[in-house]
């Protein structure tokens, strides 16, 4: 059998190497053929799964350029779908229009995209879970869950919510009284099957007044594995105004970030978390777009500030937190409000892009539409001040490309799980038209 791979001398013409494969043992050679073939195999799915660079988008000149380009744009280790069927589909064809900056002019392209948005949770249990641990009497007082901000976290969901006790616009003052807000904290299975039951984050919230008292309208974001919960609170007692603080989730601590030149009394409560090279920043506004960066999370800076803006059709600002679509684009879903004649609120959803390179909105929606049996499944529970039925966006995860999941609540009444799909193509015509110039 020797022959079949050494015959005619031709051994003696080759390198040692060669030599010393040739004249080894018909096992030990393929042994070591197949060893090499498994090698490069690993070696290519290696490099297919590490990267995901789009060249037309990244260049990247040096070593550590390459390296930030990679972690940039690496795909996510675990499978990030949830594992759930949609029901209660709603089709719609999404206007938007794409932002393209001229100098100090703006040009406002329109789009049009099908899209659909669907069901995948109702919370339903967690409203009656979280009042059976406050002292009360049934109905005694109202308990609503709202502003379900969502993240993976090693290999779970978690989703934290707003528990909010309504005093507003009540005949009777009931028996017990507490502060009106709360988040509730939960994790749930790719399938939202619940690990184990929800709980209160132990956040001690200052004495302060009969209504928005304790921490409202969490948002998520990680760094570092390190999972952080993002919400407002009212400080000092004594001339209160909406504060932005950072609740360490896993190792349970709390941070009040210091805003360099920025004036406390102009602090709010809108700001949109953004990851960018492991790094928090904020967009604190998005027409004008207003970004903020914090170094350690603590001491942050406001580094752009938009001197021209577009006039857009909705006054966009807050919502979900930015995530990473595709370098240097993030995407969000984000709200705005349009107050009436009568001086009182419409609440819409948007999809958003935004460029961080260099810091550019790219492409806004015009309001996103769910399936009427959501809107219709409560009412509107202010509706002194709002008119409409409502979505209020403030969770997001990436499923893939096309499709993203997306925590609401509707008419600060109930919180859903929803999903849309058909954001790939909208993307790439946004990002395609935005890199066009002139």
């Amino acid at each position: 059998m020797d022959e079949i791979f050494c015959r005619d001398g031709q051994c003696e013409m080759m390198p040692r190497w060669t030599k010393r494969f040739c004249q080894s043992p018909l096992k030990r050679r393929l042994g070591l053929a197949i060893g090499a073939l498994l090698l490069v195999y690993i070696i290519a799915k290696l490099s297919e799964n590490n990267s995901h660079v789009d060249d037309n988008l990244i260049k990247a000149d040096s070593k550590n350029e390459r390296e930030i380009v990679r972690k940039r744009t690496k795909r996510i280790d675990h499978d990030n779908s949830i594992h759930v069927s949609d029901t209660f589909i709603h089709e719609q064809t999404l206007q938007g229009v794409v932002i393209r900056k001229d100098g100090d002019q703006f040009k406002q392209i329109p789009k049009k995209h099908e899209i659909s948005t669907s069901l995948l949770y109702t919370f339903k249990t967690e409203p009656r879970h979280a009042s059976d641990m406050f002292a009360d009497t049934p109905a005694e007082n109202d308990y609503y869950m709202i502003c379900p901000a969502m993240h993976w976290h090693r290999g779970k969901i978690v989703a934290v919510l707003r528990l909010w006790i309504n005093y507003e616009g009540r005949k009777h003052t009931p028996k017990n009284e507490w502060y009106d807000n709360y988040l509730y904290a939960e994790t749930f299975h790719k399938n939202l099957t619940k690990v184990e039951p929800g709980s209160l984050l132990g956040i001690p919230s200052i004495q302060q007044f009969h209504y928005g008292t304790g921490q409202l309208d969490p948002r998520l974001f990680e760094i570092n594995d390190t999972l952080y919960v993002n919400f407002h609170m009212k400080y000092p007692p004594h001339n209160a105004y909406e504060r932005t603080y950072v609740w360490d989730y896993d190792n349970h601590k709390l941070m009040m970030p210091w805003y360099d030149k920025y004036p406390e009394d102009q602090a709010d409560k809108n700001w949109s978390s953004m990851v960018i090279n492991g790094i928090l920043h904020y967009v604190h506004w998005i027409n004008p777009l207003i970004i903020m960066r914090c170094e350690n999370i603590t001491k942050c800076t406001k580094i752009f500030i938009e001197e021209h803006s577009p006039k857009l059709k909705y006054g966009q600002r807050g919502g979900t937190p930015f995530q990473l679509y595709i370098w240097p684009y993030y995407i969000a879903i984000t709200h705005s409000v349009v107050k009436t004649k009568n001086n009182h609120r419409l609440y819409y959803a948007h999809v958003t892009l935004l460029c961080v390179e260099p810091y550019e909105l790219v492409y806004t929606s015009d309001p996103i539409e769910v399936h009427n049996d959501i809107l219709s499944s409560c009412p509107v529970i202010r509706h002194w001040i709002i008119d409409e039925p409502f979505i209020y966006p403030t969770g997001i995860i990436i499923e893939d490309p096309d499709t993203l999941a997306v925590g609401i609540h509707a008419n600060d009444c109930r919180s859903f799980i929803i999903r849309i799909k058909g954001v790939a193509q909208l993307a790439r015509d946004a990002i395609a038209e935005h890199k066009t110039k002139g």
